[in-house]
């Protein structure tokens, strides 16, 4: 846990991996969604998709609470967003081979459902944003992308995790109305 500022200093050696991307407090305790890896796989090119629970003073309460080989190392769209919602945890995260993961947890760190989305012509996603809606459907918004061009995505999903749709628009730069003529 973090004390002062020099606990926030690394040294350089181990090879181990723990990242925070995605922040919700939620119960009186702050949860971190990231990626992970122990030190003794620095040799390995993957990393874990982690979920940790902190109390309000930054102190380790629970996890990482891991699933596997989640995203290369090397991968350069590393991104997970978290949100809660009805006791439970939904994290969106970036997959190796292009993908997007919905991955929810219940309080105790354990998997409810897992869900992976991607298509072959796409190098990587992005996951930039997470919420709830109305109809309690979890609605993650990203960044599709291959080399220069990116393209916004929107993924659906039931309050179970159960994929809905993907939608996302057509052409780069189309999300914006047209510029208007020189005078």
């Amino acid at each position: 846990p973090l004390t002062g500022a020099n606990d926030l200093v690394m040294d350089g050696r181990g090879g181990g991996y723990d990242a925070g991307y995605g922040v919700r407090v939620a119960g009186g305790d702050v949860w971190v969604a990231g990626y992970s890896r122990a030190v003794e796989a620095a040799g390995g090119e993957d990393l874990d998709l982690a979920l940790w629970r902190f109390d309000t003073g930054g102190r380790l309460k629970a996890g990482p609470f891991l699933r596997p080989g989640y995203i290369a190392s090397a991968q350069a769209a590393k991104s997970v967003k978290l949100e809660s919602f009805a006791g439970s945890f939904y994290a969106a995260a970036a997959r190796s081979e292009g993908g997007l993961g919905l991955v929810k947890f219940d309080q105790g760190g354990r998997v409810l459902s897992e869900r992976r989305w991607g298509a072959s012509y796409i190098s990587e996603i992005e996951a930039t944003g997470i919420a709830v809606d109305g109809s309690s459907h979890v609605v993650v918004a990203g960044r599709i992308f291959s080399g220069e061009a990116a393209r916004l995505g929107l993924w659906r999903y039931d309050a179970a995790g159960g994929f809905i749709d993907a939608r996302s628009v057509p052409g780069v730069g189309a999300a914006r109305p047209p510029r208007p003529a020189s005078i």
